[in-house]
């Protein structure tokens, strides 16, 4: 699904590509031998063409009542979501809650703790498209990301309690024994504060 989706992007980004500088690409026959710098300026070209592109695409910010971008709204399979950049991580990770009204929570998972009353460290079940990309709760004000899935000959571990949300705003953290295998993920704590995504907010166009 996620290789689907990165096909998709870049047939499309190929496609615009096509329009603006084709024309302009230098071209090379069956044997010849390419030029470095030729192929440089190909590159310079279709870069500045998708910029071009992306200029022109309109975006949807989720805005604090202080201003404050928090994230940018897209939708995929009528399904809205909060795409979110962290300080330091070029990675794009998408907010647990519900964009549309994150008063009303949203499905923010389980996350699993190696000592009781929560604490040590803390790991997620594997996950499918979306999810990979999510915060997780933790026992902290901040969020959880996923840090890389354990190896396949890991030894199991055992986890003595898990924390999850039953209700909005609603944290609970469970003692219960669970099997911690090679298909779970570690996790990092990330500076996105929770409270960041539960406040109040507008989403506004963004202009270039």
């Amino acid at each position: 699904m996620q290789l689907r989706r990165e096909l998709t992007l870049a047939l499309i980004l190929l496609s615009a590509v096509a329009t603006s500088a084709a024309q302009d690409l230098n071209t090379f026959t069956n044997g010849e031998v390419a030029d470095a710098e030729k192929l440089n300026e190909n590159f310079e070209l279709i870069q500045s063409a998708i910029g071009a592109t992306e200029a022109g695409r309109p975006r949807m910010a989720w805005v604090t009542i202080s201003g404050e971008v928090n994230g940018y709204w897209f939708t995929e399979n009528d399904n809205p979501y909060l795409a979110l950049k962290l300080a330091n991580d070029s990675a794009v990770y998408l907010s647990p809650f519900n964009p549309r009204d994150p008063e009303e929570g949203g499905d923010t998972g389980i996350t699993y703790y190696l000592e009781s009353d929560c604490q040590g460290a803390a790991f997620v079940e594997d996950a499918y498209a979306d999810w990979l990309m999510r915060l997780i709760l933790s026992n902290t004000d901040y969020f959880l990301k996923r840090a890389g899935k354990r190896s396949s000959d890991a030894e199991d571990l055992i986890s003595q309690s898990y924390l999850w949300e039953p209700s909005y705003g609603e944290t609970v953290c469970e003692n219960s024994v669970t099997t911690i295998d090679a298909t779970f993920w570690e996790t990092s704590l990330t500076d996105k504060l929770i409270s960041d995504l539960r406040q109040p907010h507008a989403l506004i166009w963004l202009s270039d």
